[in-house]
């Protein structure tokens, strides 16, 4: 067994819990996480802070469509300072990057994780200053339909 196929067992088996039903998803975001091409630590990182299998497939998906000509762990490194700049956590980030993603693939766009953080910014900063405690991934839900993301190109 490879040492990737065996990161990712240990992973998802992590991830799943007590939920049999749910190592097969986790596998499959995680299986798609290495794809990507970022480092060990980076991936460590990610699955460490994801809260749904779906949200490591919306960084994957976002990863591996990007329009940008940085790399892979270029994109992932500002997201991360990007977070520690914000008032939420990487897993609320990583939440949002799986509505951006199923938002993008319903459009049949594409953008960069540069431009979807700066996005992300203008929503963490608009959840931070409401009175309400809406989530993160639901305002950027709310963004979305509301005003769209001009970042985004068609595929």
């Amino acid at each position: 067994m490879s040492t990737t196929t065996q990161w990712i067992d240990l992973w998802a088996e992590t991830k799943a819990g007590h939920s049999p039903g749910m190592l097969f998803p986790w596998r499959r975001a995680l299986m798609a996480l290495r794809q990507t091409g970022l480092n060990d630590a980076q991936c460590d990182l990610a699955a460490e802070h994801a809260t749904t299998s779906g949200s490591l497939f919306g960084l994957a998906y976002i990863l591996m469509h990007s329009s940008h000509h940085t790399g892979h762990a270029e994109q992932w490194e500002l997201l991360v300072n990007t977070v520690e700049e914000s008032d939420h956590s990487l897993g609320d980030w990583l939440e949002c990057l799986e509505v951006m993603a199923a938002w993008l693939k319903t459009k049949g766009h594409h953008s960069n994780l540069t431009n979807i953080c700066q996005y992300l910014e203008c929503c963490s900063a608009a959840t931070a200053s409401s009175n309400t405690h809406t989530r993160l991934a639901r305002n950027t839900e709310e963004m979305l339909e509301q005003y769209g993301f001009d970042s985004a190109t068609r595929d």
